[in-house]
């Protein structure tokens, strides 16, 4: 998910900011990882009902904020030591109770885009 590991080193680096305007042209097809979805009530109550489908995608971006917690283990960065906590816990979610996951990125605000989205995602960690 490419477009997550660049939000993941702009935040780091920078900030992430909305732009609300397209900056690049995006081609849907059948084989999108990720894409754009009809919204709806079939989506809304599919999105609360498809726990695996969730899981493993969060299990995914769990697994990128690994890979960028090893590499930049591996570096001598200037990167403030509490925003690569962040991200370590993050990664390592899945060994923490649901309570202390859903408390852990209302936290530190670490939310999807749209309300629907965030309660599937609190509804499944």
């Amino acid at each position: 998910m490419h477009d997550w590991w660049l939000a993941l080193v702009a935040s780091l680096l920078g900030r992430v900011e909305f732009i609300d305007q397209p900056t690049v042209l995006y081609r849907q097809h059948s084989h999108n990882d990720t894409g754009a979805k009809k919204w709806g009530a079939r989506f809304i109550l599919g999105r609360l009902s498809k726990t695996d489908e969730v899981r493993k995608s969060l299990q995914k971006t769990q697994s990128q904020a690994s890979a960028l917690v090893q590499h930049l283990a591996t570096k001598s960065t200037q990167i403030d030591p509490g925003i690569i906590a962040v991200i370590q816990g993050f990664s390592g979610l899945t060994a923490m109770s649901p309570a202390q996951r859903r408390a852990f990125v209302l936290q530190h605000g670490i939310l999807k885009q749209g309300i629907i989205r965030n309660i599937g995602m609190l509804v499944n960690l």
